[in-house]
């Protein structure tokens, strides 16, 4: 949004009747004052502005994009929980040093800040103060023991499925070769491990290490044995 379109916004709602040339010249004017009665006003509208344009680009980086969210760390009781339906699923463990992760520069370690991304306001309108990519790869620190990294894709080379609900969900082709290991959930059921098992027998996978999550016979915590 310009600053032209902002201080009209302004001008319409403020109860004041001048033309919005004096307006502007006014307005500009109080704000440079410290203790301008109308600064309070101003701020939250440049707030609520920043808070709209940061809207708009996640928006059209979700028309455009899709993205890709992977860990560190294979056996965080948190992780299992929230993403495997209760330690029923299994993770897939994956080789970096594979061309398909290595390529581009798209492969991006989240950063765990308390502060929200950075804007500034002036006669030339709103400017983000870091890369628009900030936007996909901050989180709250609340959120650090995921130890996420992402990747972003084109939707255009994305598979599209169409789920029951209606829903439209991407999906992007993983080489075989950068699959490293398959690893079991605690409450994996016998027939899901059949069905990985009968998967891994294929000759491009035969390579991939499968493996299961047990609980550490003593402490609070998973570790990983060969299944």
């Amino acid at each position: 949004m310009s600053s032209s379109s902002l201080l009209k916004a302004l001008w319409k709602d403020l109860p004041i009747e001048t033309d919005f040339d004096q307006f502007r010249e006014i307005y500009l004017r109080e704000l440079n004052r410290p203790k301008s009665p109308h600064l309070k006003r101003a701020v939250k509208a440049l707030q609520d502005t920043a808070s709209e344009a940061s809207d708009g680009i996640l928006t059209f980086i979700s028309s455009k994009f899709a993205l890709a969210c992977y860990s560190e760390i294979p056996d965080s009781f948190l992780m299992w929980s929230h993403y495997t339906k209760g330690h029923q699923g299994i993770a897939i463990g994956f080789d970096v040093k594979n061309r398909f992760f290595a390529k581009g520069d798209n492969l991006m370690p989240v950063v765990y800040r308390s502060e929200r991304m950075n804007a500034s306001f002036d006669h030339g309108g709103l400017k983000f103060l870091e890369p628009n990519i900030a936007l996909l790869r901050t989180k709250s620190p609340d959120w650090s023991y995921e130890r996420e990294w992402r990747q972003l894709f084109s939707i255009r080379k994305c598979r599209k499925l169409r789920t029951e609900s209606g829903s439209v969900q991407y999906y992007q082709t993983i080489p075989a070769k950068a699959i490293a290991s398959a690893t079991l959930g605690v409450r994996c059921s016998q027939d899901t491990e059949a069905v990985v098992r009968e998967l891994l027998r294929a000759k491009e996978l035969r390579h991939v290490r499968l493996q299961r999550i047990v609980l550490h016979e003593r402490d609070y915590r998973l570790k990983i044995v060969k299944a």
